[in-house]
């Protein structure tokens, strides 16, 4: 047995179809209306719930903002705190023996204790020469000022370093100076062959 095509009537020409019917009846005209139009109906349904769907698919996500369906990214990893870059230094390069060596330190923590010691560039530190560390407090900014003297009688060698160490901000920071002699001569100028001499004890022939 073949179908016939379903065609949908509208609503509005139901009644009329009715009449119609009721005029041509047949053994199986009325079931096979009665199908159509059942048929029709559900097709009907269906569209407008699919029409409906759509509608509110769309007003949910034009009403939320994008961000709203994005994936939330982790929080970012807290940034360490950076290590004070801490510096000692000299207000010279050279000293002469029993000169006071000015010592300049920055970048340490506030109020910090910082532990000083002076020594030969080599490490040696003989007894006796000041060669002993000392404590000084940093001010507010990190910063501080402290003094050291070089002893006349200091024979181990003329580089000398000088190592400031924080309790907390940094292991240690080091600078490097030098002990210098100055040597004079009796007089400023010489006739050739005329011995110059100089109060260390030292004597050389002056250039012909």
């Amino acid at each position: 047995m073949r179908h016939r095509p379903t065609t949908c009537v509208p609503e509005q020409a139901l009644p009329a179809l009715g009449k119609s019917v009721s005029r041509q009846r047949s053994p199986h005209s009325e079931s096979n209306i009665v199908d159509s139009t059942w048929r029709c109906v559900m097709r009907s349904i269906n569209v407008k719930a699919l029409v409906l769907s759509a509608v509110l698919v769309a007003c949910l996500f034009g009403a939320l903002p994008p961000a709203a369906f994005a994936q939330e990214d982790p929080p970012p990893a807290p940034t360490p705190t950076p290590t004070p870059a801490c510096a000692v230094d000299t207000d010279k390069d050279g000293y002469l023996a029993g000169e006071l060596v000015t010592i300049l330190g920055s970048g340490f923590g506030p109020l910090e204790e910082v532990t000083l010691q002076v020594t030969h560039a080599d490490g040696a530190a003989e007894p006796g020469m000041g060669h002993e560390s000392w404590v000084v407090v940093a001010d507010a900014s990190g910063r501080f000022t402290s003094t050291w003297q070089i002893q006349p009688l200091e024979q181990a060698g003329h580089q000398i370093k000088v190592t400031a160490a924080g309790g907390t901000s940094c292991a240690g920071a080091e600078a490097e100076f030098e002990r210098i002699v100055v040597i004079t001569t009796d007089k400023f100028d010489y006739q050739p062959g005329e011995i110059v001499q100089s109060p260390v004890g030292v004597s050389y022939p002056a250039n012909r």
